[in-house]
């Protein structure tokens, strides 16, 4: 076994998060991250981790698997190119480090349950991994340009859509490999990268090592890990992970219901969250520092506006990194002793501004919240 998985799994056995997916409260914290589950595991990044670099470490980004973290070599490790290809291609990870161009990639990825926990408080969400705001990051992956890939392949004129296949088995979908799916046409995989490195490391096991799918734009689930086939065809993918995974329904839709006429989640909404306080905090009177994140799948970050208590909307102060659809925020506000409410927006270059209550934004899986991040903390004296 790699030695990485060695010391992850070492690292589970001290972890007890006692249930299915949403049954860990989140009490259990494997260094900067808090674990929900860990077989998968599925963890987010602490906040005073995220808000605190523009680019999120590896040992601190957000893992969500739907499977345990399969064991591969990478010597002997190979991603399929097929379908409607003129030239079906085989490669090995040295074989496409010499076979095309280095590029890096700066780029977020955000779970598409990102701020379920607070559509769960509103209402409740069932059999899901109740994330909080920590369900996003940003790095920098090294690789080769999918389309250069594709490129080489030859796309047949008749290709409609690209298929993305992973290496690890998913119980709940009778231990096939979670898949995702996106029309050749869209824009975002112009951008995608077949990443081999991330932040200048070796990927590591739980982000996909040897080889993942980084889409930049899209939900996190389009950015498949442990990628082992990419196929080129007319149609949409049959998978679950694609049919009836990641689709937005406003009630249980119950059996028998038809998923393939419910649209794929491609894009995580525009979204800003408080990292510090946290809600239920307790902080002194007096002069109080609020940090948070702001991010946007459609555009640069246009500003991010803070309230106090229903009081005016003011402007926050915003720290832009190399990507402006990632963005940090802070602002120093003057709190009386008491209970205090706290809330973010944030608006973007393509004219959306984030809006509504969790309420609102509930829906029956609790995915794509973009709704007004409030919380509530006490001054104390």
């Amino acid at each position: 076994m790699h030695l990485a998985c060695k010391e992850r799994a070492a690292e589970r056995l001290e972890v007890d998060c006692g249930g299915f997916w949403g049954g860990c409260s989140m009490s259990e914290e494997r260094g900067r991250l808090r674990v929900h589950t860990r077989e998968p595991m599925n963890a987010e990044t602490a906040p005073e981790a995220l808000g605190t670099s523009f680019v999120t470490g590896n040992e601190e980004f957000f893992i969500r698997s739907h499977a345990p973290v399969p064991v591969l070599d990478a010597a002997s490790f190979r991603v399929e190119v097929d379908g409607l290809v003129e030239r079906a291609a085989s490669y090995t990870v040295a074989e496409l480090e010499r076979a095309f161009a280095s590029v890096t990639l700066t780029a977020t990825l955000v779970c598409a349950g990102n701020r379920r926990a607070e559509l769960h408080a509103a209402r409740e969400v069932l059999n899901e991994v109740i994330w909080d705001r920590g369900a996003i990051g940003n790095a920098i992956w090294g690789g080769v340009r999918l389309m250069d890939v594709l490129d080489l392949a030859g796309v047949n004129p008749e290709a409609r859509y690209v298929w993305f296949e992973g290496a690890d088995a998913v119980s709940e979908h009778g231990g096939l490999p979670f898949a995702s799916c996106l029309p050749l046409d869209a824009p975002a995989l112009r951008d995608a990268v077949l990443a081999l490195t991330m932040n200048g490391s070796a990927l590591p096991p739980d982000h996909g090592f040897p080889l993942r799918l980084v889409v930049p734009r899209c939900i996190g689930a389009k950015s498949i890990k442990w990628l082992r086939r990419i196929r080129l065809e007319r149609e949409e993918s049959p998978s679950a992970s694609h049919m009836r995974s990641y689709k937005v329904v406003a009630e249980d839709p119950g059996a028998g219901f038809d998923w393939s006429k419910v649209p794929p989640i491609d894009s995580p909404p525009l979204s800003s969250a408080i990292l510090i306080p946290e809600d239920g905090d307790s902080v002194s009177a007096g002069r109080v520092e609020a940090r948070g994140y702001a991010y946007s799948a459609f555009g640069r970050i246009d500003g991010v506006e803070v309230r106090l208590d229903d009081g005016d909307w003011l402007a926050a102060t915003v720290e832009f990194g190399p990507v402006g659809v990632w963005a940090l925020w802070g602002m120093s506000l003057s709190v009386e002793a008491g209970v205090h409410t706290l809330e973010v927006r944030a608006r973007d270059s393509s004219g959306g501004v984030q809006g509504g209550s969790a309420l609102e934004a509930w829906n029956y899986r609790g995915y794509v919240n973009g709704s007004v991040h409030r919380i509530e903390f006490t001054a104390l004296r």
